[in-house]
């Protein structure tokens, strides 16, 4: 859990405390407030990312791994050829498929990305290009949308928002029953992965028309703690 200190004048102004009063002394006998919030905020994927299965099998190791190397030679070929599509490689395997090892398989993953949303006409090559690799043989393991760079971190950023706004209602909610306010922030700590669409039942291979893809929107997830001291109201 990374603490962001940069989040104590922002959640301090949302709280309504003077920036000022971060820097108070500890009050003897003051009520200490310990808050937990989630703060979210959503977005459409604006990238599309793949991973593929490229194998090739064979009586012996050495020639599975020949039939695959030759696969991934031509799937890298094809990707290079495509617009926008950043090709990678990935796990190398090579396992027998029986118990005498009479007969071998080599796997290795290949990553595929471009940055339009999947289902954007600027996604059409990366689409185009995962069919025709499904046609050759190749497996789909996994397609998800995902947020840009930027995005990721504008949408990180309203999720903040949120969980701070949330973080100042609870906060002025308990000091108000307590007959309290809201006063220094003592400390402000802030986690949370985002959550990606990933669509499934596409883990196949042969013959194949491009994948259709239509992702819901990514959800951004911010927990926020805080560690807040109360004022007596004044009377």
């Amino acid at each position: 859990m990374a603490r962001l200190t940069a989040l104590l004048p922002l959640a301090a102004a949302l709280l309504a405390a003077p920036l000022a009063a971060a820097a108070a002394p500890h009050r003897q006998g003051a009520t200490t407030l310990t808050l937990s919030v989630t703060g979210s905020a959503r977005h459409l994927p604006d990238a599309m990312a793949a991973t593929i299965e490229i194998a090739g099998e064979a009586p012996d190791a050495a020639a599975a791994q020949d039939r695959l190397n030759r696969a991934m030679a031509a799937a890298l070929h094809a990707a290079d050829g495509v617009a926008g599509v950043r090709a990678t490689t990935g796990s190398y395997f090579v396992t027998p498929t029986d118990a005498k090892r009479t007969a071998w398989i080599a796997r290795q993953e290949l990553s595929l990305s471009c940055d339009a949303a999947p289902g954007a006409p600027a996604a059409a090559g990366l689409r185009g290009l995962i069919g025709q690799l499904q046609h050759a043989g190749a497996r789909l393991q996994s397609l998800d949308g995902r947020l840009s760079a930027a995005t990721a971190a504008a949408t990180r950023e309203r999720a903040i928002g949120d969980a701070v706004r949330r973080l100042r209602a609870e906060a002025q909610a308990v000091a108000r029953s307590l007959g309290e306010t809201v006063g220094t922030i003592r400390t402000v700590q802030v986690d949370g992965p985002p959550v990606r669409p990933v669509f499934g039942g596409l883990m196949v291979a042969g013959r194949a028309a491009s994948p259709v893809a239509r992702p819901a929107a990514i959800e951004e997830r911010v927990s926020l703690s805080a560690t807040i001291e109360l004022v007596p109201a004044a009377k």
